[in-house]
């Protein structure tokens, strides 16, 4: 952040040097935090440090686990399966290349990011500081990233277990908060959608039943369940497919971040009433979940919603609940710390605000809706490990709807046959509304999983329950998903294809919510028993054969997906950490042209090597996902323009310069007209022409052939191997 925001003033320009700057701050920070509490670090660590270690080492198996998949496939694009790898190299290169914030825009000469670049920012900052080629650290952040979210998702989880234990009078904590924290990272990161078992068990049947072969593995099939019900365009990705697909894009970076702005938030609600902390303690923490949510803003907008109101829910809840106990002081106190939040969150990241134009603002209700059916088959194994904790624990009494009856009684008269009254209503108006609105059977029922979730976590405060604050947590994990669920068949953003990031951007944020949540559900089921196997009754052994089939069934995509996905290459060309090695060997053919990648690489390589600053190379335009624009994505240089489609989201109410601009390349390059074709290079104050294989297959000999007019045309060869040359415009 020190370093973005000196960038972003012109205080000094991004390099390594500001990177240093910016560590060397945080360390005088920290150890000044040292001289001041050092004693009591000391004592944590003496007293913790088994619990550390196995963090650290769940970081570094993480690390290593996921470095060693993308050493089977580092390539950094596919012909088919290239995803958005293209353009996620293209700005990275960019902001690495960028001396001030926000940087320049590689597909929009003459323009900046307007994207929210922050995720790829700090992987820029790692580059500028170890100096290891961007190829090479793309490959290296993916498993960071994996790592970070999982060992995030582990603390979180490990710490409701192991409060949860302390608060009802448990000494020795053994390893079962270890045990539940490690299932958590599991559920997030590894786990995935049932559909892996759908897709075996029609393997099978196709192989046994109709003597047909095994097919092969559809990895793609299940990050697309929604299409063939309802007709739009949703993407129903999980995180490990995220990784595994490998885009450095910012809905990946933005996750451990994501759950970094949780824990902070949820360290709020446990303070509250239970620690004194000095004025400054308080504005300090305060300040670090405020930079926490709003760097959310800026790495991937989606998640900003979302943690915000996290954070202002836990703050009220906390002030209202415990530090207060109901007193309307406590709401005003509540509004105080969430302002602190959300202003501090919004001023430390303003350069940002500043610059960013936001198009498709707003929503619009959504023309599709999710079954009941599909939205099982994604959430599976949370629904059912949360659903068995909720009747388990009413059962056990821990949660009394007479806690309820008793206050209303108390304070209103409240009678005893108006329970039935009352439910035999709430029941009525149920049945009529699924009647009525049968499309929107999903949202019913999230909403009243919600409903019954309020009221359960209302009862366990009423009830002082010793654990009631790691349950109200996990009921607000829950609720969340179950509000992201309802509400995206009810509203979308405008301008969505068919809800594709609607559906895509907030269901991966259920996602891992429901991973922590269901790893403290799955903890109070063994705690109570539920997963003994010995004298089983029929109820029980039913119980732990579907738990069974669930756990297999979220497991089969990792283990089949993974072989298939690292086979999607150009060639097998063996392991390594280089994303650009496939170049060397790689057959690409595209409307009738043959292009052989490599003849490429060596003009690449001479403006990385010879081009400072940001001078505007122009080249060919083409399809979207193609080898298009490959300058620009391998170097960092910016085009006139790179995928019209991304520009034109990113740049909607401008989408007719994009179209123009797309429109005067290939002019440029068809034209025979000198008088043209310098107008275009003026224009757009183009340095450097690149024609390859590309370009000489896309457009007419005729007008490749005035390149070589220098003197009319002021152009002059800097480079030439092969098909590719190089020219200088000096004009």
């Amino acid at each position: 952040t020190i370093a973005w925001l000196f960038a972003s003033f012109g205080v000094i320009g991004f390099n390594a040097i500001t990177v240093g700057i910016g560590i060397v701050l945080l360390a005088f920070v920290s150890f000044a935090i040292f001289w001041k509490i050092g004693d009591e670090i000391v004592v944590f660590i003496k007293a913790n440090w088994k619990t550390i270690a196995v963090a650290e080492l769940i970081f570094l198996i993480a690390f290593l686990a996921f470095l060693v998949i993308r050493l089977a496939n580092p390539d950094l694009w596919h012909a088919w399966r290239g995803g958005e790898k293209p353009m996620d190299f293209a700005y990275l290169n960019a902001i690495t290349r960028s001396t001030i914030m926000p940087p320049y825009d590689p597909w929009f000469a003459g323009g900046y990011l307007n994207y929210y670049y922050y995720g790829q920012f700090i992987v820029a900052s790692l580059i500028r500081m170890t100096g290891i080629i961007p190829s090479v650290a793309y490959n290296l952040a993916v498993p960071l990233i994996f790592a970070l979210t999982a060992t995030s998702v582990y603390t979180i989880a490990y710490n409701l277990v192991a409060m949860a234990m302390r608060a009802r009078g448990t000494i020795r904590l053994g390893k079962v908060p270890i045990m539940f924290g490690v299932t958590a990272a599991l559920l997030a990161v590894v786990a995935a959608n049932i559909d892996g078992l759908a897709q075996v068990g029609g393997g099978l049947y196709d192989a046994y039943v109709k003597g047909q072969d095994f097919p092969q593995f559809d990895y793609w099939r299940s990050t697309r369940l929604f299409e063939r019900d309802t007709g739009g365009n949703e993407i129903t990705e999980f995180p490990f497919f995220t990784f595994l697909y490998a885009d450095l894009h910012a809905h990946m970076i933005a996750i451990p971040f994501a759950v970094l702005a949780l824990g902070l938030s949820i360290t709020a609600f446990l303070r509250a009433g239970m620690e004194k902390l000095s004025r400054f303690e308080t504005l300090a923490s305060l300040a670090l979940l405020g930079i926490a949510v709003g760097s959310l803003r800026l790495i991937n907008s989606w998640d900003y919603p979302t943690q915000l109101l996290f954070a202002a829910g836990f703050i009220f809840a906390g002030e209202f609940l415990y530090g207060h106990r109901g007193k309307l002081v406590g709401i005003a106190h509540a509004i105080g710390k969430t302002a602190i939040v959300g202003i501090v969150g919004y001023v430390v990241y303003l350069p940002f605000h500043s610059n960013f134009e936001l198009f498709n603002n707003g929503v619009e209700l959504s023309k599709f809706q999710t079954s009941l059916w599909r939205y099982f088959v994604i959430h599976a194994i949370f629904l059912f490990a949360l659903g068995s904790w909720l009747v388990i624990e009413w059962r056990r009494g821990t949660f009394r709807f007479d806690s309820i009856v008793g206050i209303l009684k108390s304070e209103f008269g409240y009678p005893k046959w108006a329970n039935a009254a009352i439910l035999g209503a709430c029941g009525v108006v149920w049945i009529a509304v699924i009647v009525s609105y049968p499309h929107f059977i999903t949202v019913i029922a999230t909403l009243t999983g919600a409903a019954i979730l309020a009221l359960t976590g209302l009862m366990a405060y009423l009830r002082s329950h010793p654990g009631q604050r790691y349950i109200i947590i996990t009921i607000a994990l829950t609720m969340m998903a179950l509000l992201i669920a309802a509400g995206v068949d009810v509203i979308t953003v405008k301008n969505d294809i068919g809800r594709q990031n609607t559906i895509f951007k907030f269901y991966i944020q259920a996602w891992w919510l429901l991973a922590i949540a269901a790893s403290y559900a799955l903890w109070r089921l063994w705690d109570v028993g539920a997963f003994i196997t010995r004298n089983v009754s029929s109820v029980r052994a039913l119980w732990l054969s579907v738990f069974a089939i669930l756990v297999v069934g979220v497991f089969i995509y990792p283990v089949m997906a993974t072989d298939v996905r690292l086979d999607d290459r150009f060639n097998i060309i063996g392991p390594g950490i280089d994303g650009e090695a496939y170049m060397d060997e790689a057959l690409y053919h595209t409307r009738g042209i043959d292009i052989e990648i490599a003849s490429d690489r060596p003009g690449i390589e001479w403006l990385r090597e010879n081009v400072h600053g940001s001078p505007v190379v122009v080249e060919a335009q083409w399809d979207l996902y193609t080898w298009a624009n490959r300058i620009s994505i391998y170097t960092g240089l910016p085009t006139i323009l790179g995928w019209d489609w991304h520009q034109t989201q990113q740049r909607h109410e401008y989408r007719w310069e994009v179209q123009r601009r797309r429109a005067a390349i290939n002019n440029f390059y068809v034209t025979r007209d000198i008088d043209d074709a310098r107008k275009f290079l003026d224009e757009f104050d183009v340095r450097y022409v690149y024609v390859g294989e590309l370009e000489r297959g896309a457009y007419p000999s005729s007008g490749i052939e005035k390149f070589n007019n220098s003197d009319e045309l002021n152009l002059y060869p800097v480079f030439s191997k092969g098909p590719v040359t190089i020219y200088e415009y000096r004009g």
